[in-house]
């Protein structure tokens, strides 16, 4: 199992409910979807984390904002790989 995924398994991810099904699905999905894209792993990252902190039409958050460093940690800073 990816250690990214691992993360979000341990943050509850499978615990909140999504469109469809539960987020951490919708994540993987997301993921997936952009590895079929032949984007960078840094963008795939990006995409499985993207509603960390919530998402339109559902109160709950998996993270706070105020823990961004938390997620940044886990992701990785590589903002430079992107461009």
């Amino acid at each position: 199992m990816d250690e990214k995924f691992k993360q979000l398994t341990e943050l509850g991810a499978a615990d909140f409910a999504h469109i469809n099904g539960n987020l951490i699905d919708h994540l993987q999905d997301t993921k997936d979807l952009l590895a079929s894209w032949s984007a960078s792993k840094v963008l795939q990252d990006a995409g499985l984390y993207h509603a960390a902190y919530g998402t339109a039409g559902f109160e709950e958050q998996m993270v706070a904002a105020n823990q961004r460093e938390k997620i940044a940690q886990i992701i990785g800073s590589q903002a430079e790989e992107i461009v």
